[in-house]
């Protein structure tokens, strides 16, 4: 197999390590691969080597700027001098992920610190030895959008929202006319899914947060109201989901991977394919 055509993502998820190995050489994504190990068990592996490899990142360690512009003329050179001048030092420390969404002119600008990159992404960049090879981060709920619009199918309505619960914290992510339009992290209560009482506040969090979100996003131009959210998550069962939908008064509902995506070599075993949807996301290209 030719590795030039390989796409590595690799979602660090409440310290278990979720991988997608992705061959972009058809047109669209065929996945080879779904890795799953824990940071104490790597030891280098040859699934893990590639052309390009993606990690995700802290959803709380990147900075998010809302830019509207009075054109889409020179956008991403306009939304990136946004970013580069309200950062007070040299841009040159920085990535950027330049965003368009449906909305008119609206733009989601993310920027994180090239040296948080570098310290996520060094245990697999340092396997691939002398081999010549490109790497970068995303946000993890930008990841997440980009996984589930592109891998999953599609039956939330113009404008949904996916919410990825973990261990301490949920990523977040809106998108309209499928495009994202919005994205954050929920930091959790801890214990929340073996305590009704956490489990209740972390609800009563999410709905002030999406309140929040929703009108903000009215604001910008979405007049139809949140028609679905999909959940990810190991640590909610069936009742847990219920009791959501009952609290915040919307469908929820469990992302579905399109199995075309899928190798005919995996596509018999047992996967929980929605732990991988970030790591998928971090291969879209």
């Amino acid at each position: 197999m030719n590795n030039n055509s390989i796409t590595i993502g690799i979602d660090n998820r409440d310290g278990t390590y979720f991988v997608a190995r992705v061959d972009q050489t058809k047109g669209r994504p065929d996945i080879k691969a779904l890795i799953r190990f824990d940071e104490e068990h790597f030891n280098g592996h040859h699934l893990l080597e590639g052309n390009r490899i993606v990690v995700s990142i802290p959803d709380n360690q990147i900075m998010i700027k809302y830019v509207r512009l009075p054109s889409f003329d020179n956008a991403d050179l306009k939304v990136r001098f946004e970013l580069e001048t309200a950062l007070g030092e040299t841009p040159e420390n920085y990535l950027f992920d330049i965003i368009p969404t449906k909305l008119d002119n609206y733009y989601l600008g993310l920027t994180v610190r090239k040296a948080l990159t570098h310290t996520l992404i060094k245990p697999f960049v340092q396997q691939n030895g002398d081999i010549n090879f490109s790497t970068g981060g995303t946000m993890r709920a930008a990841a997440l959008a980009r996984g589930f619009l592109t891998y999953c199918q599609q039956s939330g309505g113009e404008f949904g929202a996916i919410v990825d619960f973990g261990n301490r914290t949920a990523s977040i992510a809106f998108y309209y006319k499928q495009q994202i339009v919005d994205l954050c992290g929920l930091p959790l209560e801890t214990n929340y899914f073996n305590d009704t009482d956490a489990y209740q506040k972390v609800i009563i969090e999410l709905k002030t947060l999406l309140n929040f979100k929703l009108a903000a996003l009215q604001e910008n131009g979405i007049s139809i109201p949140l028609s679905k959210i999909f959940v990810i998550s190991e640590f909610l069962d069936e009742k847990m989901i219920e009791t959501l939908q009952k609290n915040l008064k919307i469908e929820i509902a469990r992302p579905e991977i399109h199995t075309g995506f899928i190798s005919e070599q995996n596509k018999n075993h047992e996967i929980p394919l929605d732990k991988y949807l970030v790591a998928l996301g971090l291969t879209v290209i």
